[in-house]
């Protein structure tokens, strides 16, 4: 099985209304599944945060999100395609 990320977009990037220092988002993902042949696409959205201070511009903010979301989506990548290698054993 394989998966390959066509889209990743981020969104509704806001300070987190409670916690100080903390940035929250939501990342809209589009993965494409091929399994068997059999082309699946299925579109995500990952609520992130990522611990932000006053010192980082714009670009560190984003990618301390994205870097989170790419976390997420690795675990969730890994727990999808585990009935493979389970079957493979």
């Amino acid at each position: 099985m394989g998966f390959e990320i066509k889209e990743c977009a981020l969104r509704d990037v806001m300070s987190h209304p409670r916690l100080k220092g903390r940035t929250r988002a939501t990342v809209k993902v589009m993965l494409r599944e091929t399994r068997l042949g059999i082309v699946s696409d299925h579109n995500l959205t990952l609520k992130v945060w990522a611990n932000t201070n006053t010192d980082m511009n714009a670009d560190e903010v984003k990618s301390a999100l994205l870097t989170r979301a790419a976390s997420i989506l690795s675990r969730t990548i890994a727990i999808a395609d585990l009935p493979d290698r389970l079957a493979a054993e």
